[in-house]
């Protein structure tokens, strides 16, 4: 058996608290899913500074993952309503979540940029990861280019897209502000 030590630090001075030995059990996975979540880990794009190549959640998306969950800033759940994400791993029993810890994030007016590393499961067993990958989740809805440029107008557009997409959820739209 193998043991993990685990050190509580105090952050004033940085000395060690506590330390605790945990031990760590290991099940081996199935080398026939371990080669393909590793296809599925090809397909996933590691965040390049020179290209910016990050996923962007927004819109219906972003709205699905405020709806399925308990925090409106889950962007550790945000990978499967990414629609890039989905057609890789539709209809397949893999999931992708997002450890935005690595990377950190910042929070800007509309939404929230996380670097992180992204854990590929195959029933709830994580086979894999992908280094440095980045989401942004921008707080935007879209609402066709048609409608009247008033406050009123645009909450309107915004409820009848989101009862259109989400009809059996009530939802409430009010105005936040400029």
């Amino acid at each position: 058996m193998e043991l993990c030590d685990i050190s509580i630090i105090k952050q004033s001075d940085h000395s060690v608290v506590e330390t605790h030995s945990i031990p760590i059990t290991y099940k081996k996975g199935n080398q026939k899913i371990e080669k393909s979540v590793q296809k599925f880990m090809d397909k996933i794009k590691p965040y390049s500074n020179a290209e910016k190549n990050f996923y962007v959640l927004n819109d219906l998306d972003l709205i699905n993952l405020y709806l399925s969950s308990e925090s409106e800033r889950d962007i550790y759940h945000s990978m499967k309503f990414i629609p890039e994400i989905r057609k890789i791993t539709n209809g397949k029993n893999v999931s992708i979540e997002f450890n935005g810890r690595d990377g950190g994030a910042f929070y800007y007016k509309i939404g929230v940029h996380a670097g992180g590393t992204a854990i590929i499961e195959h029933n709830e067993l994580s086979y894999g990861l992908v280094d440095c990958v980045s989401i942004a989740m921008d707080n935007v809805i879209y609402i066709p280019t048609s409608t009247n440029s008033t406050k009123d107008d645009y909450i309107e557009a915004i409820k009848q897209r989101l009862k259109k997409a989400f009809p059996k959820r009530k939802i409430e739209v009010t105005y936040g502000g400029t």
